[in-house]
């Protein structure tokens, strides 16, 4: 079993701006790493106290077809002086300990992991 970590920000409380920025962070965790939807065991998503027009996860399951794993939304612990308006994402994969995976910070989020930059594609 591995975990792989995520985090978006959006900009307004709305399920448009909800769904384009976890789609967004889905399609990019999916192209930085190398599995599958049948890898995924569980997904846990959570969201800052300032969100609530939608749940990230229902986008992800309609649109990019994860219907085969359990998902779970919970909202994120607040501290003072926290990044606001934050998604984050942890999702659960079926493989070998050895597989290496690349978190995906995007937009504001980024600002929690600077250790951690997404490195360039080679085509």
């Amino acid at each position: 079993m591995k975990s792989l970590r995520g985090a978006t920000t959006i900009n307004v409380n709305s399920e448009t701006e909800i769904r384009d920025r976890i789609l967004e962070l889905w399609d990019t965790i999916l192209k930085y790493n190398d599995f599958s939807m049948e890898d995924i065991s569980s997904v846990i998503f959570t969201a800052t106290k300032d969100i609530d027009a939608a749940y990230p996860g229902k986008f992800v399951r309609l649109e990019r077809g994860l219907t085969g794993a359990s998902i779970l939304h919970f909202n994120e612990m607040h501290v003072q002086g926290s990044l606001p308006l934050c998604l984050r994402v942890l999702i659960q994969l079926d493989l070998p300990k050895e597989t290496e995976l690349v978190p995906v910070y995007l937009h504001e989020a980024a600002s929690l992991r600077p250790d951690l930059r997404l490195p360039e594609i080679k085509s």
